[in-house]
């Protein structure tokens, strides 16, 4: 029987939990530093080899935890930062958008969106805009703004 790294598998229900669950297996194995650090290359050959080593782990930790339905779309994303955001994105935002209340409702709704641009990562804006295809188009604000629009301002 093969050992779980986390309590569950992340499912439709759970992400709140498995996140912290998650968040304290990389901890605790020193892989933390991974899924919050940029990106780097790293100058030093040895250096450039154990963050490579930590972010495959890291992956795979992430990757061994999820049922197929939610590791397809990760899959071919090979950084475990990625994968962690894009995690984010997927589970935290609900695909079922409501128009916001207020103006302020939809900068809150749409928040992940703008940090994905902000951080320049194209899978999580790209999962995003998958999961929430309608607010591409529709008008989410009283002037008339798309979520585009709120997430660039």
């Amino acid at each position: 029987m093969a050992i779980k790294i986390v309590l569950q598998d992340l499912d439709g229900k759970n992400y709140a939990d498995w996140r912290i669950w998650m968040k304290n297996y990389l901890l605790a194995n020193d892989l933390w530093d991974v899924i919050k650090a940029n990106e780097k290359l790293e100058e030093d050959e040895a250096e450039l080899k154990a963050w490579t080593r930590k972010n495959v782990v890291a992956l795979h930790a992430i990757h061994v935890s999820c049922p197929l339905e939610v590791f397809s779309p990760i899959r071919e994303i090979d950084s475990a930062k990625s994968c962690w955001e894009t995690l984010a994105i997927m589970k935290e935002v609900k695909p079922a958008v409501k128009p916001p209340a207020t103006e302020v409702d939809a900068y809150v709704q749409f928040h992940p969106l703008r940090k994905a641009i902000e951080k320049g990562d194209l899978n999580s804006v790209k999962t995003f805009l998958q999961l929430h295809s309608d607010t591409v188009h529709r008008k989410v604000s009283g002037f008339g703004e798309t979520a585009l629009h709120l997430a660039t301002k």
